[in-house]
């Protein structure tokens, strides 16, 4: 398997971690970002989950969305008994 640099990215943590170099594997810069996703956990630079608890607010808006919007019987038991097919 070849190692693919496109997907290599570079996060720094802590105050005395210096950002003024360029790092670079096999002459491809790397990108400097502060915020990615690795395993579907988001993991940003200050260590907050902020964004991961926005992206799962989402997820759950949507899916409330699309309950009521689709349910004719909005009956607690069914309600229920829907989310946990899920």
């Amino acid at each position: 398997m070849l190692f693919n640099v496109g997907k290599c990215r570079i996060m720094h943590f802590g105050r005395t971690n210096y950002r003024s170099y360029d790092y670079h594997i096999c002459n491809c810069k790397l990108e400097v970002v502060t915020e990615e996703k690795d395993l579907g956990v988001w993991i940003s630079q200050d260590l907050k989950a902020s964004q991961q608890c926005l992206q799962e607010y989402s997820k759950a808006n949507k899916l409330l969305g699309d309950l009521k919007r689709t349910a004719k019987c909005k009956d607690t038991a069914n309600l229920l008994c829907f989310t946990r097919r899920l």
